[in-house]
């Protein structure tokens, strides 16, 4: 198991995540941050799933719902800056001519910056869904 783990800290794409991660801590703050009002909004809208008290007739749970995936993709896309400036900081610093020299062609690079970006994405995604209550269970999936 410690091998796994050790190959897969020596992925290039788990690098690149890392080194994004620590280039800027303010696009991650702001990650968390909408990451924490979707979930929240879904909590919310989980909460009057018959209506709003007082209302008459409004339902506010698929709206609010709503709301949290804009949230999210938010999120995400926060969470992703930090890749795509460090691939402009690696470029201006001449780390991507590094990379040409040693065989690479300009699409292997930026694929390897895209991975980093989805894989820091999807691990956001991941975490957003398990914390909603009922997201994951095979129920809400069904209909």
């Amino acid at each position: 198991m410690s091998n796994i783990m050790r190959q897969l800290g020596r992925d290039p794409g788990v690098i690149i995540a890392r080194r994004g991660l620590t280039l800027s801590k303010l696009w991650v703050i702001f990650a968390l941050l909408f990451a924490s009002m979707a979930i929240l909004m879904a909590s919310l809208a989980n909460a009057f799933p018959s209506g709003v008290p007082g209302g008459r007739g409004i339902y506010a749970g698929p709206a609010v719902s709503l709301l949290s995936v804009g949230l999210a993709a938010l999120a995400a896309f926060f969470l992703m800056t930090p890749v795509i400036l460090l691939y402009v900081y690696d470029k201006k610093n001449g780390v991507l001519e590094y990379f040409l020299s040693l065989g690479m062609n300009q699409g292997d690079i930026y694929k390897r910056y895209l991975k980093a970006a989805v894989v820091l994405d999807l691990v956001l995604m991941a975490a957003v869904a398990a914390s909603i209550p009922g997201c994951l269970s095979p129920c809400s999936l069904l209909g």
